[in-house]
């Protein structure tokens, strides 16, 4: 790695020196797997070594940035010194999961990985980065998923039906659980490291229930602006709910910086009056934002 330099060993006080260019790995101060390189001589009469080392090549993970909403990790390393790398292996909890070929000369370098990738264990990622001859040294950083699940409290819809018997109507909204699941490396971490997930909610609709069609939507807000806005549906297979009540599921697949809410609306409602739809003018305090933290 640093270039053809012609190393020679001089005889001293009539003892000669047989030299030769060796490696070894070696553990660095960060943990990390350094590659050593080192001048050996040894003494032709009674094998004495003698060694003198050129220097550590050492790989470290810097920093973790989540890129984008579909789980794209940028991880951003640096190698010490620049060194000219030819290949490179991507190990998660101690089997392969990429390799290949490269023509890396630069010091700082990065590559992107899928954060689905993670399981809701304690996991191990790694790099390892192959100087010509095949030898390496490589670099690993923690990574831990955890499950997070939130509900809220019971807030008031009123709903005004503009039609003789109907007018004012009062619904209890609220959000059953807000699911979602957050990375934590082991290095600096950045951008989208948070995994939106599923939504269940539910309207007490009382006496008008079998009478009113609800649409509920479902979104995330944070400083990245809005997220995964979508139509929530009624839960499907069998399953057993309350008496007078509806509910409404969504599922997300979305990665988001990790400041955000989750808001479940009713953006609308219509009253079945002798098969007239009626819908409700206005909706007053429709949202309930559910914070993941």
């Amino acid at each position: 790695p640093w270039g053809g330099v012609i190393w020679t060993v001089e005889p001293t006080n009539g003892v000669s020196w047989a030299p030769s260019f060796g490696t070894s790995t070696t553990v660095t101060s960060d943990g990390s797997t350094g590659l050593m390189y080192k001048v050996i001589a040894t003494e032709t009469n009674t094998g004495c070594v003698s060694n003198a080392v050129l220097g550590v090549i050492k790989v470290e993970i810097v920093s973790a940035e989540g890129a984008d909403e579909n789980g794209t990790l940028k991880v951003n390393c640096k190698a010490t010194p620049s060194v000219h790398f030819v290949g490179y292996k991507h190990i998660l909890n101690g089997s392969v999961i990429g390799q290949g070929s490269c023509d890396l000369n630069a010091g700082n370098f990065n590559f992107n990985i899928d954060q689905n990738l993670f399981t809701e264990t304690e996991n191990t990622f790694g790099v390892q980065m192959i100087v010509e001859g095949g030898l390496s040294c490589s670099a690993s950083m923690a990574v831990g998923k955890t499950p997070h699940g939130k509900g809220s409290g019971v807030e008031i819809v009123s709903a005004y039906y503009i039609a003789e018997g109907i007018g004012l109507r009062l619904y209890n909204h609220q959000v059953i659980a807000e699911g979602w699941r957050t990375l934590a490396y082991s290095v600096p971490q950045f951008g989208r490291t948070l995994r939106a997930g599923t939504t269940s909610v539910k309207l007490f609709l009382g006496n008008d229930y079998g009478n009113v069609t609800w649409g509920e939507e479902h979104k995330y807000i944070n400083s990245a602006g809005t997220h995964g806005l979508q139509m929530m549906s009624p839960p499907s297979g069998s399953y057993y709910g309350a008496p007078q009540t509806e509910y409404r599921d969504s599922s997300n697949n979305l990665w988001l910086p990790m400041d955000g809410q989750g808001v479940s609306k009713v953006w609308s409602l219509l009253y079945d009056a002798d098969g007239v739809n009626i819908p409700a003018t206005p909706i007053l305090n429709p949202s309930i934002e559910v914070t993941l933290d």
